[in-house]
């Protein structure tokens, strides 16, 4: 007996741990959320407050399914918070909305996350006076207070059928509310062994996931002018702009700038010299290395004599008919061997 009582502790321990672990590993998704899911959703939007983001479901669920859906998606069911959301939900989603098999409020639709999760049983008959009891409904902690029911809803709408198919006899109830095609809300719920199913509104809010996210803007740089600009003062900066100062003018009434003693007003620029040859500040001038301004043009650098060089060749001439002369260099002269 004892052991079996340990058995059954350990079976009850194990099982709370699992559901935690698994309750972690959802949020864990949740706050990991910021990509739009384009297979479980149709159709994405951003909020009237430009930060939450709303869509829509691809298939058609039951309530429940609907809501466990969403909090794996790190979202929640649309809480309606006022007329521009009421408004943009149905504006954008409503030709995406599914008509359920058996209502009240004949009209295609999309849950809402507003219950009566008590199922408190105001039921309105077949051939009696709707039973309309808003207050059963209300949003998950507090999280609104704004309703935009339809006219006679929610009436808790249920037929002499069910009654007869539920096995305790009873209504199943209209215990989840949906918003309609004109934006007004009805209370829907199952009237027999088959669950309605409509697709679902979700949110998450104060988040605007990828594909809704407006693009930062890049703000237009202010220019602010500097101080005395408008009465002519200049200013000046050091070589390397580092250090910005305002002009002083001299005794002749030029200015001057005290870090390089230049005068302000002529326009200056750093020097450029051509490629393979750097500016020699002492002397004022671009320089090169004499083998690479040599090598240019083909010829070698001689450091005896200090010059460019290259080997004299003699062309052929029509003198020696066409022949190429060899250079003496004893007469510096192209010579070649003449044949009577």
């Amino acid at each position: 007996m004892l052991g079996e009582m340990i058995r059954l502790c350990l079976s009850v321990v194990l099982g709370v741990l699992i559901v935690s672990l698994s309750g972690l590993t959802g949020l864990a998704h949740a706050a990991s959320t910021t990509t739009c899911d384009q297979t479980t959703f149709s159709k994405f939007i951003l909020g009237p407050d430009a930060a939450t983001t709303y869509a829509i479901t691809r298939a058609p669920a039951t309530w429940p399914v609907a809501n466990t859906l969403a909090k794996a998606q790190g979202a929640r069911l649309a809480v309606v918070t006022g007329p521009a959301v009421n408004n943009a939900i149905f504006s954008n989603f409503s030709s995406l909305f599914v008509a359920p098999t058996t209502t009240s409020y004949p009209a295609k639709k999309a849950w809402i996350d507003l219950t009566d999760a008590n199922n408190i049983p105001d039921w309105s008959m077949p051939s009696q006076a709707p039973v309309i009891v808003p207050s059963r409904f209300s949003w998950p902690d507090g999280t609104s207070t704004y309703t935009n029911w339809a006219p006679s809803q929610p009436d808790g709408y249920c037929t002499t059928d069910e009654m007869a198919v539920n096995p305790n006899h009873i209504c199943y109830g209209e215990n989840f509310a949906a918003i309609n095609t004109d934006g007004t809300w009805s209370d829907e719920g199952d009237h027999g062994p088959t669950p309605v199913a409509l697709p679902a509104i979700v949110e998450w809010p104060n988040t605007a996931l990828d594909c809704v996210k407006p693009a930062t803007s890049i703000s237009t740089p202010v220019v602010v002018p500097l101080p005395g600009a408008d009465q002519g003062k200049l200013w000046c900066t050091d070589a390397a702009k580092d250090s910005l100062v305002q002009c002083q003018q001299t005794s002749d009434g030029q200015q001057i700038c005290p870090l390089d003693q230049n005068l302000c007003s002529v326009q200056q620029d750093t020097p450029s010299c051509p490629a393979s040859s750097t500016l020699n500040t002492s002397r004022d001038m671009c320089q090169a290395s004499a083998t690479v301004v040599c090598a240019s043009g083909g010829y070698t650098w001689s450091a005896s004599i200090d010059k460019c060089t290259m080997p004299p060749t003699c062309p052929p001439t029509g003198n020696w008919d066409g022949v190429a002369g060899d250079f003496n260099s004893t007469t510096n002269r192209c010579e070649a061997l003449v044949e009577e």
